[in-house]
């Protein structure tokens, strides 16, 4: 017989079982907030930057998911049905124009 037979369905089921199985994976990307802009990503983020911004504030950070194929060579991907979440609103140097401020608030 040159098919594959019972057997070799078999091996095979054994063989995708024995593959590991997707982890998370936690990636911190820092870009400049013109870049992030211009991409996917800001496209995806837009509607949590502030009313009439074109780009997110400064150190606005959100948080999506990607996937990736495992290999040094795979691209990751941006899973287009999964929501952009803003983790941190960031701020812009007017809301520091007309009071003093620390370097940690910016």
């Amino acid at each position: 017989d040159a098919g594959l037979g019972l057997g070799g369905v078999a091996s095979e089921a054994e063989s995708e079982a024995a593959r590991p199985r997707p982890r998370a994976l936690t990636l911190a990307v820092v870009t400049h907030s013109y870049f992030m802009a211009q991409s996917e990503v800001g496209a995806k983020c837009r509607g949590h930057y502030g009313e009439g911004m074109k780009k997110p504030f400064n150190v606005q950070t959100f948080q999506m998911d990607f996937t990736w194929g495992g290999r040094r060579d795979s691209p990751l991907e941006l899973v287009s049905n999964a929501p952009c979440a803003e983790l941190a609103r960031g701020s812009s140097w007017k809301d520091f124009a007309d009071k003093p401020y620390c370097r940690k608030d910016i």
